[in-house]
């Protein structure tokens, strides 16, 4: 049986399918890679299966009809023989090294089961272009921020199976962010590893289901209402101010979600949403979103001395990974230019000059390094 397992739904992807599975071919790891032809009514079908000719490793399944991508990826899952799944999109392109580095370090470190990197987002005629996406996840700003490709992910499929496969995020056929979704249920029983390299190039174009906003807003819904409605004494005990520190890390990891959906989804008094944030800061010091929480909480009120408190808790993160600094330094940038505007007075100018300077010397970094990569 191959090592890993290569996931690819396809509906109508016969302009960009050949060019995808071909930048996978080029691996030299032991893999498979299943390609599910949703009901394609253009030639995806055919194209696969010439390729499957010249690489045995290529598989075609097929849906008759459209079912959906939920439905494709789990559908894929079920078939899958390799110890390792790596979910991918047929209009993506994976990069040279990828799949090594990653099963490189899930090898060596069996305690992790799951681990993911970065993406570049390219033109659909195939162009780089600046935008990227991926940086270490902070379990309870999920909901604003989705920082895990979803084409860089190496997960062990035990894992997959454990947090139940892919499931639909809607009852129509239109499903965004089953990713999303899987990653989150992923979240609450193992750590997801951020390796700061580059896995794949994104297609940005506009027949993405992301694209639409209605659907995408109405998923983020759905996951938010499942989280709290599968955690009901949880729910009870956070709003009515009860809940304290859990023993366990499975608890600990669902009650950071459930009190991420919470702020995000209701509106609570000022002291709840307080009481939330701090005990989200016992339960878990090292999630950075906390102080991205804090900053929104405070700066809504009117307490700026304790919305600068949080910003600056970012500027001084501990860790490798720049992104909690970058958002320090936006988030002082943001507030700075608000008092600016609103009082003009010189030392806001200087404050908010020193402030986006930061802030974009640590973009000018980030993106010599990704240069270099």
């Amino acid at each position: 049986m191959p090592e890993i397992s290569v996931n690819i739904p396809a509906f109508n992807a016969g302009k960009y399918i050949e060019q995808c599975l071909n930048s996978i071919l080029v691996s030299q790891e032991d893999l498979e890679i299943l390609v599910l032809d949703d009901g394609s009514t253009d030639d995806t079908a055919s194209i696969v299966q010439s390729v499957s000719l010249r690489d045995l490793r290529v598989k075609l399944l097929q849906f008759d009809n459209q079912q959906g991508v939920a439905a494709g990826r789990q559908k894929l899952l079920e078939n899958s023989t390799g110890k390792y799944i790596l979910p991918f999109d047929a209009d993506d392109i994976m990069l040279p090294g990828w799949i090594p580095k990653a099963k490189g370090y899930l090898d060596e470190n069996p305690h992790i089961e799951v681990v993911y990197g970065k993406c570049r987002f390219m033109s659909n005629d195939g162009l780089p272009l600046e935008k990227t996406i991926g940086s270490t996840y902070s379990r309870i700003n999920c909901y604003v921020c989705h920082p895990v490709p979803q084409g860089s992910v190496l997960a062990k499929k035990e894992l997959f199976l454990k947090v139940g496969g892919y499931m639909k995020t809607s009852e129509s056929g239109k499903c965004v962010m089953e990713d999303f979704f899987t990653w989150c249920r992923m979240m609450l029983h193992s750590k997801m590893v951020f390796i700061d390299s580059f896995a794949f190039l994104y297609r940005d174009h506009e027949q993405q289901m992301t694209k639409k906003t209605h659907l995408f807003k109405d998923a983020m819904t759905f996951i938010q209402e499942y989280l709290i409605n599968q955690n009901k004494e949880l729910t009870n005990s956070l709003l009515a101010g009860t809940a304290t520190v859990p023993n366990s890390q499975l608890d600990k990891n669902t009650a950071i979600f459930v009190i991420g959906a919470l702020i995000k989804s209701l509106k609570m008094p000022t002291d709840r949403v307080k009481y939330l944030l701090d005990l989200a800061e016992q339960i878990d010091p090292n999630d950075y979103g906390v102080y991205v929480k804090r900053y929104e909480f405070f700066k809504a009120i009117g307490r700026d001395r304790a919305a600068i408190g949080a910003a600056k808790a970012l500027i001084n993160f501990e860790g490798e990974d720049y992104y909690p600094r970058m958002m320090g330094h936006f988030l002082m940038t943001n507030y700075y230019q608000s008092i600016r505007d609103r009082e003009n007075f010189d030392i806001h100018e200087r404050e908010y000059t020193k402030y986006f300077k930061a802030y974009t010397d640590l973009e000018k970094d980030l993106a010599l390094e990704e240069a270099l990569v």
